[in-house]
């Protein structure tokens, strides 16, 4: 249900749309040649000017997007969206899926059932709304709902665990005996953050910050690659 707001624009074509993952997209419903009574400049218009969105066959989403397709200017602005859920169109439970971590890390992911629509015993997984991902993948809780008897399920995935540690080659722009400055620039196998750009290791073993520049004697900005003006050994 989508509420003007008051002097603002209007929508007169607009598309609902649901995801699951907030990146794939489908269509949930559409409306053509909305009209309206008046300006919502008052709580009473705005009630009177309220547009419903039906969604005729009842699709499993975790987000909705609203677009306005047409309108009486270049934008719209509402007072408030309220979603209704018709159990009698779709009478099995549902529950949504809360993760511990949500960023990319190198740990465990700890997946819980959360918010069921009713009363429910989940009937795998041993009874617990916990699944823990040691690695990426899919786990499915199954639930029923305890006044119907009605069976429902959630579906957790996780696509965010990486354990692997990176590696990386060094490739150089000279091989070969030379009296110029050697580059010396690192290929990680993944996408990595360079934490120190180089650390001279003298003979003695006394460790030493690496200076760096370019062409004009500037101090290097990339982190990747390392300028050599005599011979030495650093670490990436």
């Amino acid at each position: 249900m989508y509420q003007q707001e008051e002097e603002t624009g209007k929508i007169y074509d607009g598309t609902i749309y649901g995801s699951e993952d907030g990146e794939n997209w489908e269509v949930l419903c559409q409306k053509k040649n909305l009209t309206y009574t008046n300006q919502a400049n008052t709580n009473e218009q705005a009630m009177a000017n309220t547009k419903s969105f039906d969604i005729e066959e009842p699709k499993q989403v975790q987000y909705v997007k609203i677009v306005a397709d047409r309108t009486n200017g270049n934008w719209f602005a509402a007072r408030a969206f309220n979603l209704y859920q018709d159990k009698t169109q779709n009478p099995h439970p549902t529950a949504g899926i809360g993760f511990s971590i949500t960023e990319p890390t190198n740990t465990n992911v700890v997946a819980r059932l959360i918010n069921p629509s009713t009363d429910i015993t989940i009937t795998n997984n041993g009874g617990s709304d916990t699944y823990t991902f040691e690695d990426n993948g899919e786990f499915t809780f199954e639930f029923v709902d305890n006044e119907t008897g009605v069976e429902g399920s959630a579906k957790a995935k996780v696509d965010w665990i990486d354990k692997v540690a990176p590696t990386a080659t060094i490739e150089y722009n000279i091989e070969t005996k030379t009296n110029g400055e050697v580059i010396a620039k690192l290929i990680p196998s993944e996408e990595v953050t360079v934490l120190n750009n180089g650390k001279e290791v003298e003979d003695n073993g006394l460790v030493a910050k690496a200076k760096t520049v370019d062409e004009n004697s500037n101090p290097n900005q990339d982190p990747f690659t390392y300028t050599f003006m005599e011979n030495r050994r650093i670490y990436f």
